[in-house]
């Protein structure tokens, strides 16, 4: 009976976590390899190659992710009811098959699965990688130097 509670425990605590990862790698598995192939094999459009810093981006942004996972897990579970409308939002972008919204839904769902899971602490925790994945994000809407400043400042609130 002991045993059988302990399987129970372990199962319920990292199903949660196990399972969005395993549905963020087999969503968007492809489209990253998409990225990196048109990067390192230049075939990728013009505009893309300037996005080409997501070579660095994403691998770093993973990487202060990973270090922040001891903060992130101190975090209390407190879900933001914007998160669930960024998860809906980032599932319609990457359901419409256009190029842009489909790039854009990588960084959208990423900062609604930290909004749903740790409220607004967890994004301010995550917020530099999230960023890095934004900017690495290949699109052709324009980004004026004001949005990187706000971004900027939003980032040392």
């Amino acid at each position: 009976m002991h045993i059988q509670r302990r399987i129970q425990i372990i199962f319920k605590r990292y199903l949660l976590a196990e399972g969005i990862t395993l549905l963020l790698v087999l969503l968007y598995a492809p489209l990253l390899v998409h990225w990196y192939d048109g990067w390192l094999n230049k075939n990728i459009s013009i505009e893309h190659e300037y996005f080409s810093h997501g070579l660095i981006g994403l691998p770093y942004a993973a990487y202060i992710a990973w270090t922040n996972r001891k903060s992130w897990l101190r975090l209390p579970n407190s879900p933001h009811p914007l998160g669930s409308c960024l998860l809906v939002l980032a599932t319609l972008f990457y359901l419409s098959r256009l190029s842009d919204l489909v790039n854009l839904s990588l960084p959208v769902m990423l900062t609604g699965i930290c909004l749903s899971l740790k409220g607004i602490p967890g994004l301010k925790l995550q917020a530099m990688p999230l960023l890095f994945v934004f900017l690495a994000s290949p699109n052709h809407i324009p980004l004026p130097h004001r949005t990187l400043r706000l971004a900027a400042a939003a980032l040392h609130c």
